[in-house]
């Protein structure tokens, strides 16, 4: 079991940008949110991974926009690129790159290609460090048996869970449904929102069969 207060997360800014897309109403066609994991013995600010990011992401020119497409950053780059700073932080601190999310806006016109030109785009990049830890235990003293189990979160227990889930097209977004709303329960929270003017559960309920990946749900939605 999971207690939430007890969580342990490294945060940082959003490095956020924004350019006009000529021919295309003026406005950015995607917005694509970047996962950069860095090495849990690196000692680098997640803002400085995050500006080094972005930095590559220009130098590339272009950014994937198929969601857990990996951004082959050493295959783009060349050697003089990683002698840069921002590319020795790239190759000294940081594990891998991803896609997490896309949004498309209304510029797009309803096309969707699998990349877009880093000026096309508002990249947002977020970098986080997995905690190497064992999970904590309380034990039953009578029993000799583990009550519950915590652990420090993002860990390297749960990585890959998320991406792993595949569900039937026929039970819709589940995964999706999900997370947007344990992200708006948490956004209430954190907003102070009175839950006698707008009612939300605080409490998620999964059911089903054995087998069918609500422990394994649960552990990668947190």
């Amino acid at each position: 079991m999971l207690e939430p207060s007890r969580l342990a997360a490294r945060r940082h800014s959003a490095a956020r940008g924004a350019v006009a897309v000529a021919g295309m109403d003026d406005g950015v066609i995607a917005i694509v949110r970047i996962e950069a994991r860095v090495r849990s013995t690196s000692s680098v600010s997640f803002d400085d991974v995050t500006r080094a990011v972005r930095w590559s992401l220009e130098r590339m020119g272009t950014v994937p926009t198929t969601r857990d497409a990996l951004v082959r950053v050493d295959d783009e780059l060349t050697e003089e690129d990683f002698a840069s700073a921002h590319g020795r932080v790239m190759r000294e601190h940081v594990e891998r790159v991803w896609v997490r999310d896309v949004t498309w806006t209304r510029a797009a016109n309803g096309e969707t290609p699998r990349k877009v030109l880093f000026w096309q785009c508002d990249a947002r990049c977020r970098a986080y460090a997995l905690n190497e830890d064992e999970p904590g235990e309380e034990m039953d003293g009578a029993d000799d048996i583990a009550t519950y189990r915590e652990w420090m979160l993002p860990s390297r227990d749960f990585e890959g869970a998320w991406e792993s889930l595949v569900f039937d097209d026929e039970e819709g977004d589940v995964k999706g449904e999900l997370l947007r709303y344990a992200a708006n329960a948490l956004l209430f929270s954190e907003r102070g929102v009175d839950a006698q003017l707008i009612a939300w559960n605080r409490v998620v309920l999964l059911h089903g069969p054995p087998g069918t990946g609500k422990t394994t749900l649960c552990k990668a939605l947190a």
